[in-house]
């Protein structure tokens, strides 16, 4: 994969808590909270992917989401529900995953954020249950498929592997099928730089912050030596990304200070100047 994603996702500047409520009848509004939640109870999440427009989720709230079935069923997962026209979290999160863009949609993710499958459309209450727990079946047996890949798969299927994995935000099991690839003696030089960013934005997904921020300065001189200034750029984003994925304030402003300093004629540069003229105002003493 040549061409990373390279949205600019600087919504909030720091990550908000939200306060939970009783979670097995009312649904999280904050992607950060609900992923914490997550996190902490080793459950899936579902995300119910609406807009106000959408009579289908309207309807699927009424018939469905709102049966005590269904409520009894999703005790044992992490409900988030997020607006896609927000202008913020609830668009970018449609955006992050490879599915449809059609209404209603609901999301499965894994504890850490991958994604598992999705549910598209409406059903009856008792045929949409069946469907979750199908897409779930389903991705519990790929992880085994995805595991013997991982461990034993020659380069080819291990990159299309990879690829994969990296659009499914399945982090940790990315990191691993780049891993592999960068110690591959016969891969393209090209590759390796490429494979370097999607490696530091694999453990990135995977929370592994300290080990995404060592290998994006390492590749990140790769790619100054090699002269290749969109990469270059693009080890930059994912620095603000970093940054904001951390929480800390005070490294978000320095990264996108830098990032405005190094590339004056990015096509990003005005979305990073309102997302730092966002953190100046910002109540959090370390971002002003």
């Amino acid at each position: 994969m040549k061409s990373p994603i390279l949205t600019l996702l600087l919504l909030s500047g720091c990550v908000s808590a939200a306060t939970a409520e009783d979670l097995s009848t009312e649904w999280y509004s904050e992607v950060g909270a609900a992923q914490a939640e997550a996190r902490a109870s080793d459950r899936y999440i579902l995300v119910d992917l609406y807009a106000d427009w959408c009579g289908w989720c309207r309807k699927l709230e009424r018939n469905v989401f709102s049966d005590p079935a269904f409520i009894d069923f999703a005790k044992s997962f992490v409900k988030l529900r997020v607006d896609v026209e927000d202008g913020g979290e609830g668009g970018e999160l449609q955006a992050r995953y490879p599915v449809g863009g059609s209404l209603p949609t609901l999301l499965i993710l894994s504890p850490r954020m991958a994604l598992a499958g999705s549910v598209e459309g409406y059903a009856p209450r008792d045929a949409y249950l069946r469907r979750i727990s199908e897409v779930i079946r389903r991705y519990r047996q790929d992880i085994e498929t995805f595991d013997q890949i991982l461990e034993h798969g020659r380069p080819g299927v291990l990159r299309q592997l990879a690829e994969d994995l990296y659009q499914r935000q399945d982090g940790a099991r990315a990191a691993r099928a780049y891993r592999r690839l960068l110690k591959d003696p016969q891969a393209d030089p090209g590759d390796r730089a490429w494979d370097l960013y999607l490696l530091a934005d694999a453990l990135r997904m995977d929370f592994d912050f300290e080990g995404a921020a060592e290998t994006l300065a390492q590749g990140k001189r790769r790619a100054r030596r090699s002269g290749d200034f969109p990469l270059v750029e693009a080890y930059d984003l994912l620095q603000i990304r970093l940054a904001q994925d951390r929480g800390g304030c005070a490294e978000l402003v320095a990264a996108l200070e830098r990032f405005l300093s190094d590339h004056p004629e990015s096509r990003h540069r005005r979305t990073a100047r309102r997302s730092l003229e966002k953190l100046s105002r910002s109540s959090d003493p370390t971002c002003t």
